[in-house]
């Protein structure tokens, strides 16, 4: 008896705390998720000058995409003289290159043998002149921008923003894995980006259709070294106290992909450059903590967390185990579950609620499994991963 009253208990404390500990990121994207019902307008005061601006495309082979990203820009309701457009490729055929040259771009090829995004824009500010440009603005080479992008990047960065995320927009959506992935983005877009600002906190970077400060950018850009530039913009934007603003009303399109097997590619990127961004990060959270950054606390909280797909697998799992030991236990695992797909759904747009959504849900477990099958990879793997391009 006395074996299985401490087995009993065993099981009953074990269950607990790991409840705790999972319920700690439900309630944290419930809350955000609360938090972006409210659609705040970002008003800045009419702008008095106009800003000079340099657009950076890096992208390891330029193709015909890139056509339609130029087009959008030089489509700019701005002045011409106070814009340029700089393209970063590795590879480039000399037909593109006059083409791009003839549309009044300028390519700065990257020839190095470890390409990826933070070296193409290394490479590029140390090519250009520093005091030339106000302000740098990050884009995709499938990324297309509104006519009034300057204009309203112009009014915020008047205002005093340094840092400025705008929001991005999956186009040309197709098939399940697209919907999933576009909604997906939708989801953090609310949550991250949406959510934080209403609440008074910083959002998310998504690594393009970024603003910054030029001088603060080239400065940091050139002392990165890890993988993946957009958390290491982020870390440090916030141990500096810099405020990331996010203007929902500025779209930046991008053609995002279809495939299953190019959505599980972005999705190990994002790991691979959250775990390695970690590793720096942590080393500055006692300071943060003990200065009283909440925004860098909470960025390292956010990053801490599992990813979504995790979050269901885990609370799934944990209810059906223990279903088998005692049903009563299970139910707060299922009532959580209930709450986290609560949340994601406040999170979704309306444009989202459709049945073409319900049937992409339908493609969620090739997903779900292909996460446990990379986590099983990971385990038996010690090579570290290529820098992730996106």
């Amino acid at each position: 008896m006395d074996f299985i009253a401490q087995y009993n208990q065993w099981i009953f404390w074990f269950d607990h705390i790991l409840f705790f500990l999972v319920a700690l990121p439900v309630a944290y994207i419930l809350i955000f998720a609360l938090a972006s019902l409210h659609r705040r307008q970002a008003k800045f005061l009419p702008a008095r000058k106009e800003y000079r601006y340099v657009f950076l495309i890096p992208g390891f082979e330029i193709d015909d995409r890139i056509y339609e990203t130029i087009y959008s820009l030089h489509s700019q309701d701005f002045p011409d003289v106070n814009y340029d457009i700089v393209v970063i490729p590795q590879k480039i055929d000399n037909e593109n290159l006059k083409k791009l040259v003839a549309m009044q771009v300028t390519v700065l090829s990257c020839p190095k043998q470890a390409y990826s995004r933070r070296t193409a824009l290394q490479h590029a500010v140390e090519q250009l002149n520093p005091d030339q440009y106000d302000v740098a603005v990050i884009l995709k080479p499938t990324n297309t921008l509104e006519p009034d992008f300057l204009k309203k990047i112009n009014q915020a960065y008047h205002s005093g923003g340094t840092a400025i995320q705008t929001h991005r927009i999956s186009k040309r959506v197709k098939g399940s894995m697209g919907t999933l992935s576009a909604l997906s983005e939708e989801i953090n877009n609310s949550i991250f980006r949406r959510g934080h600002v209403n609440l008074g906190l910083s959002s998310s970077l998504i690594g393009s259709g970024m603003a910054f400060k030029y001088t603060w950018f080239r400065e940091n850009i050139l002392k990165m070294q890890g993988y993946g530039i957009t958390k290491d913009l982020e870390a440090r934007l916030l141990r500096q106290g810099i405020y990331i603003e996010y203007l929902e009303n500025v779209p930046t399109y991008e053609d995002k992909t279809n495939s299953f097997s190019a959505i599980n590619r972005q999705r190990k990127d994002w790991y691979n450059a959250n775990k390695f961004s970690m590793r720096d990060a942590m080393r500055f959270f006692p300071r943060a903590f003990f200065a009283g950054n909440i925004d860098y606390c909470d960025k390292i909280f956010q990053w801490r967390m599992p990813s979504r797909f995790l979050l269901i697998l885990y609370i799934i799992a944990f209810a059906v185990a223990l279903s088998f030991v005692e049903f009563a236990l299970s139910l707060k695992w299922i009532a959580l579950l209930i709450a986290l797909l609560f949340a994601f759904l406040l999170a979704i747009p309306e444009r989202f609620i459709n049945i073409r959504t319900f049937f992409a849900f339908l493609s969620l477990p090739f997903l779900i499994f292909a996460v446990i099958f990379d986590k099983m990879s990971a385990r038996f793997s010690k090579t570290e991963p290529a820098e992730p391009m996106e």
